[in-house]
């Protein structure tokens, strides 16, 4: 049986993608073909803590942190040394780490303990070399070990094309490495939960958000613009708790009766509660090259419910999936000139076109990979 550690320094509750991976390990680790413990923070709400059968969690740190760089440095460092002495204890024949805060006791577990694991590293998001450098002073420390590094894992995953063609142009190819393009999709049952879902019997255009909110990186102010100018002929519905104050001043300033904000909704609840809806919206502005290259989970989570989909042109990573005649179909719209007819082309089609997306095919694939490494320990 092998041996599988997973770290993960931010709360793993707060991202899908690590949820959907532990879920179909949890299916192998019942199989008895694996043992998987999981390294992260504590999570925020008890209640709702992860927990699957089969996965092990060792949450060493609380998460905290700080109000100063020197507290943030400590709670960075607290985690790296007590995730260092759990691995020594678990002894995994593979290690994987998300993102550059995890780094630092992976890598320096595998060159003083274990030489033999095999390394596995993953990127949700992608950070270039000026978002390092003007980063802390440890995010800059834990990249340079790194890429320092690089070399020796088996594999790097980025969630799509392009990202992982930045991130190869930035670590440069004097090293080469062993990459994987891992996206970021929901599992298959989505789109079976979705089918069974009646949409919301308003006869107008439902638009629909999931996520987090700012003024600042997204066209928030625009959408509430577009959609209170049309009270007869469309809807918005709004699920986030993650906003900044002035996004609740933009709404309450708009006063618009066709706009409504609901709140937090689960995981779990998405696909039965976004395949109520017409169009999922995608407000992202791409300011940046993670936002401009990104293929946002919303994407995939909103398309595999059947879902039509608008997000901004100036995402260049979506374009790839731009369709404006698939069933359903996927837009890129300019937000600042925002015009759409709210015709029956707009709802959510009642036959839907084959969903291409599912996390179990990506997991499947990535896992024979992790076999055919560990075999090699």
């Amino acid at each position: 049986m092998f041996n599988i550690c997973i770290v993960h320094f931010n709360l793993i509750e707060k991202y899908p993608p690590v949820l959907n991976l532990l879920s179909f390990l949890s299916g192998k680790v019942e199989d008895g073909e694996i043992k998987v413990t999981v390294i992260t923070t504590d999570s925020e709400n008890p209640e709702n803590a992860l927990h699957l059968p089969g996965i092990t969690i060792r949450r060493v740190a609380k998460w905290h942190t700080g109000d100063t760089r020197l507290q943030r440095m400590f709670f960075y460092l607290e985690f790296a040394r007590k995730a260092l002495q759990t691995l020594k204890t678990v002894k995994p024949d593979l290690l994987l780490y998300y993102e550059t805060f995890s780094a630092i006791a992976p890598i320096l577990y595998k060159k003083y303990s274990n030489s033999k694991t095999s390394l596995f590293i993953h990127y949700h998001e992608y950070m270039s070399p000026a978002e390092y450098e003007n980063g802390i002073q440890l995010m800059k420390w834990s990249h340079w070990l790194e890429r320092r590094n690089y070399a020796k894992a088996a594999c790097i995953s980025h969630t799509n094309a392009d990202r992982m063609e930045k991130f190869l142009r930035d670590i440069g190819t004097v090293n080469p490495v062993n990459t994987a393009i891992i996206p970021n999709y929901p599992p298959s049952s989505w789109s079976n939960i979705a089918k069974s879902v009646n949409r919301n019997p308003d006869g107008r255009i439902g638009f629909v958000y999931v996520g987090a909110l700012s003024l600042r990186t997204t066209f928030f102010k625009e959408m509430v613009e577009f959609v209170a100018a049309n009270p007869a002929t469309c809807y918005w519905d709004i699920y986030s708790n993650n906003y900044e104050e002035d996004v609740m001043h933009c709404l309450k300033t708009a006063r618009a009766e066709n706009i409504f904000f609901k709140g937090e909704v689960s995981y779990n609840e998405l696909p039965l509660t976004l395949a109520r809806y017409d169009v999922g919206v995608i407000l992202y502005k791409g300011t940046t090259d993670n936002f401009i290259y990104n293929v946002p989970n919303k994407f995939f989570e909103y398309y595999c419910c059947g879902l039509n989909v608008i997000f901004s042109s100036n995402m260049t990573g979506m374009h790839a999936h731009e369709s404006i005649t698939g069933k359903p179909w996927v837009k890129g719209v300019d937000f600042n000139q925002l015009s759409m007819s709210m015709n029956s082309e707009m709802r959510r089609p009642e036959q839907i076109e084959g969903i291409p997306f599912a996390a179990e095919q990506v997991y499947e694939q990535f896992y024979k990979r992790m076999q055919l490494e560990m075999k090699k320990v």
